[in-house]
């Protein structure tokens, strides 16, 4: 009989008792009456024991609703009953659905996963297939596929599809926790994404040494697809790597320690590294295990962290929680102003520390700090970093106005100390990185143009953003600003870079005047190739009529051999050659032992076109073995054909390529083959390969 049933069923009459003593005693009766329902209701109300014991029902209803009823209220406080059932459970028929449906009841809901989890650790072996069976679900439920064995030891291949565009690196002078951090937050610009478009996620797992730096003797710089990229950083920190996932919509890549047997699924990863992280003595294994499984993204597992944190601020969970919200999953846990004040705490104590891996916790802490939004209550987290700053150190005051300026986060106190840092002298690098840092946050702060700022030392805020490598957007956020140039920035010794960014920032008229032009030509002198870079991104921002009237200008006031020869060769270089000086340009610049390759390239559509492209494909047969696409002779072939393919000539860019492959077998250069093959070489300026420690710089750190 259900519960409905037995509800009760009755007429109510108006009518009036004869006398209070009746009132009393059919209150007191009634008030019995409902007492006595409400026991037997609850008597007959599913329970756990009860609905358990119903998987075992030979009625299929029954199973099924006890299945649904364990679903929706099973708790982690009903593990101890779960495990005295499992070894014990009746099965009838000698079938196993008691214990499958109990799986799936713990399987189909992501609440249930710390339950599932301890199950799947138990001591019984029931106990553990069940639990196990449940994880999984949730696992797959993730992935959106199957879960099985890893891909190992191979180069990730993107799960989007092909890389529409390479990345380079640079492994020299970081860490490896740099590297895969910069990979897993910015691989998705080059084909290390998911269907969806997030980047595929990437974590180190235990064992590996994350501090671990290369030395900055020698530049190391990679370029390829996302997977090869990874590849080459695990290979170069003599770590192995695997993915794990269905190659579709949901995968993670981890690099481990060679020796160290992968797990044999996404599912068991997890399981263990999660154990790791909540459970283990060593403060630094939880913390290592927490970081992996934040890492690759798994919300169950990344929510434990969050109630472990919540319960006891453990450092390790809030070390997950921190590098978690840095790529873009912030916990709710988080969201609070006690858990901002703890990562301020975090980045604060590390730079007071000081050493190598400080700048990377207080940059992952910043990151992570400007995920953060207001809360329910209408408190904002981001206003303690205007809390106490008379207290702050100068490297921990410019880390807070980036924090600020990040997560666009202004406030009185921030405002006031940005301002009084841009005001005062600046007799150390350190007071001229604040004042730098404090710029750039009243430039977000600020809608529109700036207006006045006084800013004494603007010679030694350039010089301080130029030491972290960040010269160019400093100025280009000056510009931004509607401010004017200081003289100050226009001398020679700047880098060719910082140099053309200034000189960008000031060159504002279609004509510009001769001081102007002069320092264009010594520009082009003292860096062709940066020059060469610059104005393709004038191009690309639709100056091109404008970068035509300047180097025509150029060509006026260049009147020594010098300057017209390296004016010639950019012109060659952009293509912007005309007939009459084809000839004798391209017997100059072809001409040993200085020859311009990317010069003879640029002159593949004029009217030389042809012998232009058969001395490139001639010079393929006297090419070094060593020799590779990043040469000066193979960057010259990736020219002409991209000079080709801009005139709409693409039967002629074929045609051309198809030389070139041939020579190439010819000559058995193995390098240019396989970039050949796997389209990496030649590249159309659209799919240049993109710097990432470049795509990082607006962050601020």
């Amino acid at each position: 009989m259900s519960a409905q049933s037995l509800a009760p069923r009755f007429v109510v009459v108006a009518s009036e008792p004869a006398h209070a003593g009746d009132r009393t005693a059919s209150v007191t009766l009634s008030a019995m009456w409902l007492a006595s329902m409400m026991l037997a209701l609850a008597a007959l109300a599913p329970d756990v024991a009860g609905s358990l014991s119903a998987l075992a029902s030979s009625r299929a209803e029954e199973r099924e609703g006890a299945e649904r009823w364990l679903a929706a209220h099973l708790a982690v406080d009903d593990f101890e009953r779960l495990a005295s059932f499992l070894p014990n459970a009746e099965l009838p028929n000698a079938e196993l659905e008691p214990r499958a449906r109990l799986a799936l009841a713990l399987g189909g809901d992501d609440r249930h996963f710390d339950l599932a989890r301890r199950l799947a650790l138990g001591s019984e072996v029931a106990v553990r297939d069940c639990g196990v069976r449940a994880v999984r679900a949730i696992v797959e439920r993730w992935l959106g596929g199957s879960d099985g064995p890893p891909v190992t030891d191979a180069a990730p291949t993107p799960v989007a599809g092909e890389a529409r565009q390479p990345l380079r690196l640079e492994l020299a002078g970081a860490s490896l926790e740099e590297l895969v951090d910069l990979l897993a937050r910015r691989g998705g610009l080059g084909g290390g994404a998911l269907a969806g478009g997030d980047a595929v996620p990437l974590c180190i797992d235990l064992g590996l040494a994350a501090d671990a730096e290369l030395p900055r003797a020698e530049p190391e710089l990679r370029t390829g697809a996302w997977g090869e990229l990874v590849a080459a950083t695990a290979r170069r920190f003599g770590a192995r790597h695997w993915l794990y996932g269905n190659g579709e919509t949901r995968a993670f890549a981890v690099l481990a320690r060679i020796g160290v047997a992968e797990p044999r699924s996404a599912t068991e990863w997890i399981l263990l590294r999660t154990k790791a992280a909540l459970d283990s003595p060593d403060v630094g294994e939880r913390e290592r295990a927490a970081r992996a499984v934040a890492a690759v993204g798994f919300a169950p597992a990344i929510e434990l962290l969050a109630e472990r944190f919540r319960l006891d601020g453990d450092v390790a969970a809030l070390s997950g929680l921190t590098l978690a919200a840095a790529r873009g999953r912030v916990a709710p846990a988080l969201c609070t102003v006690d858990a901002a004040r703890a990562l301020v705490r975090r980045a604060e104590a590390a730079l007071a520390r000081g050493g190598s891996r400080a700048r990377f916790v207080a940059a992952e802490c910043g990151r992570a700090l400007a995920g953060l939004g207001d809360t329910t209550d209408g408190a904002r987290p981001l206003d303690v970093l205007g809390e106490s700053l008379e207290r702050c150190t100068d490297e921990q005051l410019a880390w807070r106005l980036r924090v600020a300026t990040l997560a666009r986060a202004a406030s009185a106190p921030l405002d006031q100390a940005a301002r009084a840092a841009l005001a005062n002298p600046a007799p150390s690098v350190e007071r001229a990185a604040v004042a730098a840092a404090g710029f750039a946050y009243l430039v977000a702060a600020t809608p529109g143009p700036l207006g006045r700022v006084e800013a004494a030392a603007p010679r030694a805020l350039l010089a301080a953003e130029m030491q972290r490598g960040r010269g160019v957007t400093f100025v280009e956020a000056w510009a931004r600003a509607g401010l004017d140039v200081p003289r100050e920035w226009r001398e020679p010794a700047l880098a060719t870079d910082v140099a053309l960014a200034v000189f960008d920032a000031e060159w504002r008229a279609e004509r510009p005047d001769d001081a102007l032009v002069d320092r264009f030509i010594a520009l082009v002198r003292a860096d062709l190739e940066a020059v060469e870079e610059r104005i393709d991104l004038w191009r690309r921002r639709g100056r091109l009529e404008a970068v035509n009237a300047l180097l025509d200008a150029a060509k006026k006031r260049a009147t020594d051999a010098g300057p017209r020869d390296v004016l010639d060769r950019l012109d060659a270089r952009l293509a912007r050659i005309d007939d009459a000086r084809a000839e004798a340009l391209l017997a100059r610049f072809s001409a040993p032992p200085n020859v311009d390759w990317l010069a003879v390239g640029g002159l593949a559509g004029s009217q030389v076109g042809a012998r232009a492209r058969e001395a490139l494909v001639v010079a393929l047969g006297s090419l070094a073995s060593d020799a590779a696409p990043s040469d000066p002779l193979g960057r010259g072939i990736e020219r002409a054909w991209t000079v080709l393919r801009s005139r709409g000539d693409r039967a002629a860019a074929d045609a051309f390529l198809g030389e070139v492959r041939d020579a190439l077998r010819a000559a058995k250069r193995t390098r240019f083959l396989e970039a050949l093959a796997s389209r990496a070489w030649p590249l159309a300026p659209a799919t240049r390969p993109l710097d990432l420690r470049l795509q990082d710089l607006p962050d601020g750190f």
